[in-house]
């Protein structure tokens, strides 16, 4: 409603905004075409303005759609462009989110050495000015990347200490991707009673939100639970 008033008036930059906002909450439903779409026409006005700003944020959008839809080369193109604006600009906050997202998609990539310097380079960042979310949103993703190397008890510690940042915050779908970790973690270690209950809480949280990402890895968690502990069909069916 508020971009077709937006075009009524001939307001580019709220056109913008609008098409922004709308992209990240097809993002966020992870309606990914949607998104991409919103997401394209939004920086295209943002480019033609000159606003340094508005670009950073949707090329960190957009960047994150690509990788969702395994577009690696272009999305790490795109969140290498807005982590240089970012900085010229002065953005710490869009900086540290670029930094993140590229941390993201190294690791998507399997470049774990590198995903974790980024990822290191985002908290950092992200401390420094106590941006609270992306704290939260480093912490547990380098915990990810510290579980795919083997480090269990380190990534443990992290995911423990995301979920209370993502707690504090209020960020529902990122605790229920947190307890999603930590329930893969726990099948890991053979803990299959306690695997089945966090990942079941954290599907719940999912399907409430209707996150389809993460209902689709919670769906997955617990299928591999399942199998482990032997029912099969349960399995499949998951």
């Amino acid at each position: 409603e508020g971009l077709v008033l937006y075009r009524e008036l001939g307001d580019r930059q709220g056109s913008a905004a609008a098409l922004a906002r709308w992209g990240y909450a097809a993002l966020l439903r992870s309606n990914f075409p949607q998104a991409r779409s919103l997401l394209e026409e939004a920086l295209a006005i943002y480019r033609g303005l000159n606003d340094t700003l508005g670009s950073v944020f949707v090329l960190s959008l957009l960047g994150s759609v690509l990788s969702r839809q395994g577009e690696y080369a272009r999305a790490q193109t795109l969140l290498e462009e807005s982590l240089v604006l970012s900085k010229g600009a002065g953005d710490v906050q869009g900086h540290a989110l670029s930094l993140l997202l590229l941390g993201m998609l190294l690791m998507f990539r399997g470049d774990l050495a590198q995903a974790q310097a980024r990822l290191e380079e985002s908290l950092a960042v992200s401390r420094k000015v106590g941006y609270k979310r992306n704290i939260a949103l480093s912490i547990h993703i380098l915990g990810i990347v510290t579980f795919e190397q083997g480090d269990v008890a380190r990534a443990r510690s992290m995911y423990e200490e995301s979920l209370v940042l993502f707690k504090e915050v209020g960020e529902q779908g990122r605790i229920a991707s947190v307890l999603a970790s930590q329930g893969r973690l726990a099948l890991r270690q053979g803990d299959y009673l306690a695997a089945r209950a966090l990942l079941e809480e954290s599907l719940k949280l999912s399907l409430e939100l209707g996150e389809k990402w993460d209902i689709a890895e919670g769906l997955e968690g617990l299928a591999a639970v399942m199998a482990a502990q032997g029912e099969a069909k349960w399995a499949v069916r998951c």
